[in-house]
């Protein structure tokens, strides 16, 4: 259960992240063709909104990995590390 909270608390980040990179490259387009918008010009907001979001997902798993996995944050806590592993 604590496992599918997160994948979606990741999911929704990568939503919202997917929604904020089509917004800027959206607004960038629309500035250089002056509101003429074809399907096609859509469709490349589309997919560099995506590759934004995976982006930033990207260096958010890696900055948590790195948090979880570095022993020297999690010294003199109460609080133990998250077991990650997969398997």
């Amino acid at each position: 259960m604590n496992n599918l909270l997160i994948e979606l608390i990741l999911f929704i980040i990568f939503l919202f992240l997917f929604v904020v990179g089509f917004f800027i490259i959206y607004k960038q387009v629309a500035l250089v063709k002056k509101g003429e918008f074809s399907l096609r010009d859509r469709l490349q907001c589309l997919i560099y909104g995506f590759i934004f979001g995976a982006g930033v997902m990207i260096v958010i798993s890696m900055a948590f990995i790195f948090a979880v996995k570095t022993p020297e944050f999690w010294q003199n806590s109460s609080l133990t590390p998250p077991n990650i592993n997969v398997i």
